[in-house]
């Protein structure tokens, strides 16, 4: 996944480093932007690239020869209501999108040319006075004033800034920077991920400046080419030529089911020949106004508060329809009215009589009446800087990392957009080589349109991370769960879960010559539903890399090996035979990292067999204690706390351990 930076901001479209330029790059779903600093004569601190005025505005001169308030009235050229932003100004523009979405700021520290006294101090008291030190990175062609830094202040993130990646390596070894900053056209190391884990963010990939007025043609970077050199991140002056806009109603388009209809008196689904409606209730917020047409009354609208059921999240139960919102009231819409305006922020579902339409768009239009609030909690953004923080410390080259989670049991209420938000901002930080998921996606108990179209949400948000994503497939997955007569095949879930033709695979990684193995664990249709078919296991056999001595091999699934780690049944079907097999594979070399699941909703690493055999808790925020196998241990789990959430960081190491850390409840661990 590449990250976007805004260079100096929207700079092809707008003057650099201008309120507009920022403005514009914060419509857009980036990274981060970029900006330069100089001082003032009154020693003022401010945003511009080069140290003297000539090129960027009306007038002439350093900018260390004027006061701030001889600087501000100068024109910046190409917008006469421009002009040249204070650090402070900045900060009040980006602050509240750095709270609410992760962005970040690279503050570039003009002082290679000029060397300007005190600069250091002065940027790292105002970041500190606007409490944005976990969003910020400075960087320097001056690597004497990022060793000042770091002195000053050991926890920043510093980036070398120089032309040449070897150069960017001798300095950051040197002064221990966080992050490697070249030029996009000098990128001069081969198999550079052997040699770095650290960020690579290359810059300057418009080939030509002034950046506006334009003046010559975009040059658009392959992102893939750069991929494979070892870039993380890219600096651009045109970031909407490679993200798009950000949404904060990130909403999918709401799916209708036919001959279902709402309980008036519980607000649950019910079969009802001749209605339809959508079972994945829509957000709405105080002042929204719905439009309908006027051939699709007589319509009623439920609606259902922001709180959600606790019984849901602390004890072993599941939502009958999806839900975990409390029901409020119904109210029909007036058909003497053109619109219904909501009265407080809350959820809805429409009823109407069958029309034949697919999505609710193509019957209601709904108008928001304010900017969605994506407030990103303190508690969430201190987890994601530590647990990144911890990553990069123990993060190797040669090492691959992946974020782990299992167990989402997405419903509306779930807390998922919290979670996907956290791997989100997570990912922009550690560069993960995958995600892999090990099941149980949704409740698996309602109708099999729905539940596909809640599995959508999930699987949609996995691949927007933008890196390779492996599942495995829950028991819940094959939508049977409790007599739910509306079940998936192995081959439909293998399509609708894996995007594979069959329900169990591996994946090779051929530069740390590693051999993941992905197995099905579940048939619905078997007496012994948990287990593994011997077709499955002798397929294992044959793909074990027997012959390649210098390869290892990790295993995950949704359900555990053994029935002693497993309290639903007494039995795994398969099992011992499979274990058998990778112990005889293992015996003498000790090749297999470990064997990791998901399904107990519980932690355990159980040690007695040559390899360990990890069971992890549940991205769902529950943590009832119950038909738990002995031993586990359950994370409480608190709601609009850190431990509301629960996924993992997986780093694999070439010499055969493994360390785990985790984001929310519970803690890290190393393994082998």
């Amino acid at each position: 996944m590449m990250n976007i930076w805004a260079h100096r901001g929207c700079s092809y479209t707008f003057p650099e480093n201008t309120l507009s330029s920022f403005a514009e790059a914060l419509k857009y779903d980036i990274s981060g932007i970029e900006l330069d600093i100089q001082l003032t004569k009154d020693r003022q601190i401010v945003v511009i690239h080069d140290e003297t005025v000539d090129r960027t505005t009306d007038c002439t001169g350093e900018v260390r020869s004027y006061t701030l308030a001889e600087l501000q009235r100068m024109h910046i050229r190409g917008d006469e209501n421009e002009h040249i932003p204070t650090i402070q100004e900045v900060f009040e523009l980006v602050k509240p999108v750095c709270l609410s979405r992760g962005v970040l700021i690279n503050i570039e520290l003009k002082n290679s040319v000029i060397r300007y006294e005190g600069m250091e101090e002065m940027i790292l008291d105002l970041v500190a006075e606007y409490q944005l030190e976990p969003y910020v990175i400075y960087s320097s062609f001056n690597p004497d004033s990022l060793v000042l830094l770091k002195e000053l202040k050991p926890e920043i993130h510093a980036g070398v800034l120089a032309p040449e990646e070897t150069k960017c390596l001798e300095i950051a070894e040197k002064i221990h920077a966080d992050a490697l900053h070249p030029f996009i056209k000098y990128l001069d190391v081969e198999d550079l991920r052997k040699k770095t884990t650290l960020p690579v963010r290359a810059w300057n990939v418009y080939q030509f400046e002034p950046f506006y007025p334009n003046e010559g043609e975009l040059e658009i970077q392959d992102l893939d080419v750069l991929e494979k050199q070892g870039v993380t991140d890219i600096f651009t002056n045109a970031p909407e030529k490679y993200v798009p806009l950000y949404s904060a109603d990130k909403s999918p388009e709401i799916f209708l089911i036919q001959d279902y209809d709402v309980d008036e008196n519980s607000g649950v689904m019910k079969q009802q020949a001749g209605r339809m409606t959508n079972w994945l209730p829509v957000h709405v917020y105080a002042g929204d106004r719905i439009f309908l047409s006027e051939n699709n009354r007589p319509v009623k609208v439920y609606f259902y508060q922001t709180d959600i059921r606790e019984e849901l999240v602390y004890t072993y139960t599941y939502a009958e329809d999806g839900n975990w919102h409390v029901y409020d009231h119904c109210e029909d819409f007036d058909p003497a009215k053109e619109s219904m305006t909501i009265a407080q922020e809350g959820y809805i579902r429409l009823s109407f009589p069958y029309t034949g339409h697919q999505y609710l768009s193509g019957i209601i239009r709904l108008e928001r009446n304010i900017q969605i609030s994506t407030d990103w909690p303190d508690y969430f953004q201190e987890e994601c800087r530590k647990t990144a923080d911890t990553v990069n410390q123990l993060h190797r080259p040669g090492d691959l990392v992946y974020l782990l989670a299992t167990d989402t049991h997405y419903a509306s209420g779930s807390m998922w957009d919290d979670s996907f938000r956290n791997m989100k901002m997570l990912s922009r930080r550690i560069h993960p080589d995958g995600m892999i998921h090990l099941g149980d996606f949704t409740d698996g108990n309602m109708p099999e349109k729905v539940t596909r179209e809640y599995v959508s949400v999930v699987m949609k948000d996995l691949y927007s991370l933008g890196i390779p994503v492996y599942c495995t497939i829950g028991n819940h997955d094959r939508n049977r769960f409790r007599g739910n007569p509306e079940g998936i095949s192995a081959e439909a879930g293998a399509s609708l879960y894996l995007r594979q033709k069959n329900s169990y695979y591996y994946q090779d990684i051929l530069g740390q010559k590693l051999r993941m193995f992905f197995l099905d664990s579940f048939d619905p249709d078997q007496k012994e539903r948990y287990g593994y078919p011997l077709k499955e296991i002798l397929w294992t056999a044959l793909h074990l890399p027997w012959q390649k001595r210098d390869w290892r091999v990790v295993f995950f699934s949704h359900v555990p090996v053994l029935a002693s780690m497993h309290v639903w049944s007494k039995r795994i079907r398969g099992g011992e035979l499979l274990l058998r097999l990778l112990q005889a594979f293992n015996r003498k070399e000790n090749r297999i990292y470990g064997f990791i699941h998901g399904h107990n909703h519980s932690e355990q690493v159980n040690t007695q067999f040559s390899f360990p055999i990890i069971s992890l808790g549940c991205n769902k925020p529950e943590y009832f204690e119950d038909h738990k196998p002995e031993g586990s241990h359950t994370e409480k789990r608190d709601m609009h706390t850190v431990t509301q959430d629960l996924f993992d960081v997986l780093i694999i190491h070439p010499e055969g351990t493994m360390d785990r850390i985790r984001f929310g409840a519970g803690t890290d661990g190393r393994i082998g």
